[in-house]
């Protein structure tokens, strides 16, 4: 129903209380990425976290993801966002819409209940 605002502060508020499945996928756009986390906060506190980590023995591979899927219960006016941090031994971002062929990074979520 177009409650993302894209323009200012980048969030999702429902508008309608009930139960909602978010969804979201952070990629990194660096092959020699060790450590990728995908959060999904609400209210700008209590987050939830997805990781990918290849700290501990692990080598590198192919743009590393970090993805998840929760459901939370929202009020009207509850927000979320998602966040992410990628570390690499380069230069690394996070992979946005034009890489890689495709949206890469990315939050979606819909009403369940």
């Amino acid at each position: 129903d177009g409650k993302f605002d894209s323009s200012t502060n980048y969030r999702f508020t429902p508008g309608v209380a009930g139960y909602y499945q978010i969804n979201a996928t952070v990629q990194a756009n660096a092959t020699d990425a060790t450590f990728v986390i995908n959060s999904i906060m609400k209210n700008g506190s209590e987050n939830f976290d997805a990781a990918f980590d290849l700290r501990d023995g692990g080598s590198a591979g192919d743009s590393p993801s970090a993805t998840q899927s929760r459901v939370l219960y929202l009020d009207t006016d509850d927000y979320v966002e998602l966040f992410a941090t990628v570390t690499s031994g380069s230069t690394c971002q996070v992979a946005g819409h034009d890489n890689y062929g495709g949206f890469n990074t990315h939050m979606s979520g819909f009403k369940i209940a």
